[in-house]
């Protein structure tokens, strides 16, 4: 996980390069939280994110 400056996660996996940096841009970006909410990240096999989704903070 990384945290940035805004208070926020982001989990990471394997880059289409199947390495944590070696393709560049979002690489391998799995899944942000911020505030308790998730944002999940779908790419298509070259790399694009087609889909996001957002599950709620708990209360």
């Amino acid at each position: 996980m990384i945290r940035d400056s805004g208070g926020g996660t982001y989990t990471r996996g394997l880059d289409l390069s199947g390495t944590l940096e070696g393709a560049g841009g979002i690489g391998g970006l799995l899944a942000r939280t911020l505030s308790g909410a998730s944002y999940y990240y779908h790419a298509d096999g070259n790399g694009n994110v087609t889909y996001t989704w957002r599950t709620p903070a708990k209360t």
